[in-house]
């Protein structure tokens, strides 16, 4: 924190955001070495672990009992602790470089070292606890990266045979795989009134077939994880009880089964900052629809087709949405045909 407090108000970020909130004192989930700050990239690049770069280390002069290294980058100068029980570099103090200067950061760490030795400077009980999160959320981000890229692998397979299946991992090493993720795909062709045939619709099926149900949290996240990698938006899912568990459904078009399918294609980094892994994004506009579809989806939980196209699940307060442009024009049109009819 002490590190924080100095970056966060001294500059040179690569993201105002972070800096914005590094200033308010927030700490964001992700690991602090993937923080946007020139000495934070440099710091985590030459202590990462790696031997070959053992030789870009420099020791600071006067320290030995611990060592300290140093860390350069523009006008920014660092200190680093290497614990010598787990090899865990800790970036200990931050400052800017003042040559010849008793404020120089240099000569400030040494001046506070030779008053008050190093235990201000070494990782406390909560920096400790800090890195258990940070190592328990890179194992939760990756655990979730895999299973997307996995239901994209599992939903193509079933786009050429109808019907694929694939394992559910653990997240935790040794622990039993909670379930078996089974995707189907049915197409409908000439249902939407239309030859393009992008916009040809089909049916996806998303089950998971339960090995495990002592983490129901993980079986949850599992299956919108899956869902979202076939569609990301909460009206295009409806749900159908099966005996065990949930059958989850949704109707898309052959354009979006395309652009997963070249989505497939992507490095996984690159998925990794691209996508919102697992969230499902709720009605974004209020669609017009015959009102008793509306009443008895609203009950079941089930999706209603709006009039230009879109399905939905009526569970938000459609009153406080924008009102979906293509819907009402389509009503006018339906409005003014009927009225010639009586005519």
């Amino acid at each position: 924190m002490r590190c924080l407090k100095v970056l966060g108000s001294g500059g040179d970020w690569g993201d105002e955001r972070q800096q914005e909130l590094i200033a308010a004192g927030t700490l964001l989930p992700r690991g602090l070495h993937t923080l946007n700050h020139p000495m934070v990239r440099h710091a985590a690049a030459v202590y990462n672990g790696d031997p070959n770069v053992v030789a870009q280390r420099e020791l600071i002069a006067d320290t030995s009992d611990p060592p300290f290294w140093k860390v350069k980058s523009g006008r920014w100068r660092g200190a680093v602790w290497i614990d010598p029980n787990d090899g865990q570099a800790w970036l200990v103090d931050v400052g800017i470089r003042r040559a010849d200067s008793p404020t120089d950061f240099y000569a400030a760490f040494l001046a506070s070292l030779a008053a008050e030795g190093p235990a201000p400077f070494l990782p406390t009980a909560d920096d400790r606890d800090r890195l258990k999160l940070e190592i328990a959320h890179e194992r939760l981000r990756d655990w979730e990266l895999s299973l997307y890229l996995q239901s994209v692998e599992v939903l193509l397979e079933a786009v050429e045979t109808g019907y694929a299946r694939g394992v559910i991992p653990t997240v935790l090493e040794g622990g039993v795989d909670p379930a078996i993720l089974e995707i189907e795909v049915e197409r409908y062709p000439g249902e939407w009134g239309t030859d393009d045939p992008l916009e040809q619709p089909a049916g996806v099926a998303v089950q998971l077939r339960v090995n495990n149900w002592a983490d129901r949290g993980v079986l949850t996240r599992a299956q919108l994880i899956a869902c979202s990698a076939i569609s990301p938006y909460e009206q295009d899912w409806d749900a159908a009880p099966e005996v065990v568990g949930v059958r989850l459904l949704a109707t898309v078009s052959e354009a979006r089964l395309l652009y997963i399918k070249a989505s497939a294609d992507l490095d996984a980094g690159v998925v990794a900052e691209q996508v919102e892994l697992g969230d499902l994004a709720p009605v974004t506009h209020a669609h017009l629809a015959k009102t008793s579809a509306i009443a008895a989806a609203s009950i079941d939980g089930t999706a209603v087709r709006g009039l230009c196209g879109q399905w939905f699940v009526p569970r938000q307060d459609h009153g406080a949405l924008p009102e979906c442009e293509e819907c009402l024009t389509r009503y006018e049109v339906f409005k003014a045909a009927s009225a010639e009819a009586k005519n």
